[in-house]
């Protein structure tokens, strides 16, 4: 039950399948009462309405979106006094489309992009052909907030990052890695220009791109008590049973990063489609591996759990679609056991080993590649500074990407 004084929380009709809350409350709430009359714990999911508040239930800051579509990030929620602001690029863009919690402009050239997520806001540019812009100008104010190079503080305390955007092609090096390049940034009173020279780099261009499975042996999952590995399956089961019942998921990226860079932040991103198997109870280890393999199907060849794992792992409890609709939804935090990698080794690709608790009776299922049209395969967000002090940002969905565009702010 809602114990909080002049509160009240009910859940509106769905939307696209995107869930939808009403809040009077002058208070964090702790529970919310579903179209079906039953009292459910709120997590950081969250539909934003025109001109309104987006409150995040488990992070401590607080977007307003305005009327013309401004975002304004405060980076503590309990004390509006500072804020970072970012307006929209051009006039009369007319209203956004909307997808997968993304509000895009689809120009005829390049596409612009904006998305409030569980750790703030992230903004995403695809240039489609050479005819797209190759700079990009975006309204930027603050209060109460001063800047020293990419660090934004607070009277004295860092409360954001600027960091440098990266543009990927379509191309790939000699590694079968995408070639990426540096974007430029230059800062102007009120506002904050992006450029990039798309020499080297084949069209279409992402900038901040989302990394994503990317082949169909690229993920995988393994039944416990036969050690069967499946890489073509339509879904990846993770549970936390036994015997038959438990099932392991392996997942990899192609991902550069250079021994002795500092992880800043990363998070796989799954797309979880069964209400009645969302209950995520399990570990994630990253695989302690410069090029982790691609899966290889087998009969009790137990290519999961025979990969080295890291040392420590990241905790992922957590109830996920509960009274809401499928779609792509965040894992916890693996910056420790990446961190481990990283030490180690200059990677090639990024390996991730979802191990389930033993007999909780739990159950998480979500798309692979091989799923339909193949976009539904697991994401990868991860940024770090190199050893030579240089930030980059790789990402995909998540946690208060980056770059200019985003502003990425820290807890």
């Amino acid at each position: 039950m809602i114990e909080l004084r002049n509160s009240i929380i009910t859940e509106l009709p769905s939307v696209d399948g995107r869930r939808r809350f009403k809040a009077v409350c002058h208070q964090n709430a702790v529970q919310y009462k579903n179209l079906s009359g039953h009292w459910l714990d709120i997590d950081a999911t969250y539909e934003e309405s025109d001109g309104t508040n987006i409150k995040f239930t488990q992070t401590p800051f607080l977007v307003t979106v305005g009327e013309d579509s401004g975002r304004r990030i405060y980076p503590n929620k309990y004390d509006l006094s500072y804020w970072i602001e970012f307006g929209k690029p051009f006039a009369n863009m007319g209203l956004p489309s909307r997808q997968d919690g993304w509000f895009y402009w689809n120009f005829t050239n390049a596409i612009l992009g904006v998305k409030v997520i569980n750790d703030g806001v992230k903004f995403g540019f695809r240039l489609k052909n050479s005819l797209a812009p190759t700079n990009i100008t975006l309204p930027f104010t603050s209060q109460g907030i001063t800047r020293q190079g990419e660090l934004l503080y607070h009277n004295g305390e860092i409360v954001g990052y600027l960091k440098r955007p990266v543009a990927t092609g379509s191309n790939f090096d000699v590694d079968g890695i995408p070639v990426r390049k540096d974007c430029d940034i230059e800062f102007n009173p009120g506002s904050v220009t992006i450029s990039l020279d798309p020499t080297g780099l084949t069209y279409p261009i992402e900038i901040d791109p989302t990394y994503q499975v990317a082949a169909s042996l690229d993920d995988a999952y393994e039944k416990e008590n036969t050690g069967n590995t499946n890489v073509t399956d339509t879904t990846i089961y993770i549970t936390s049973r036994t015997g038959g019942d438990r099932y392991f998921g392996g997942f990899r990226w192609a991902v550069a990063i250079p021994q002795g860079s500092t992880i800043n932040s990363a998070y796989p991103t799954f797309y979880v489609f069964n209400a009645s198997a969302d209950d995520a109870n399990l570990n994630l280890f990253h695989e302690y591996k410069a090029t982790p393999a691609a899966f290889t199907a087998g009969v009790a060849n137990y290519d999961i759990t025979t990969r080295t794992k890291t040392a420590t792992s990241a905790s992922w409890v957590q109830q996920i679609i509960a009274a809401g609709g499928a779609g792509w939804y965040d894992g916890p935090s693996t910056v420790t056991p990446l961190q481990e990698v990283v030490d180690d080794f200059t990677t090639v690709y990024i390996g991730l080993i979802a191990i389930g608790n033993v007999n909780i009776t739990r159950s998480l299922y979500v798309y692979p590649w091989d799923y339909d049209d193949n976009s539904y395969g697991a994401k990868f967000t991860v940024t770090w500074t190199e050893p030579s002090g240089v930030s980059v940002p790789i990402m995909s969905d998540n946690e208060i990407n980056s770059t200019i565009f985003g502003g990425q702010l820290v807890r």
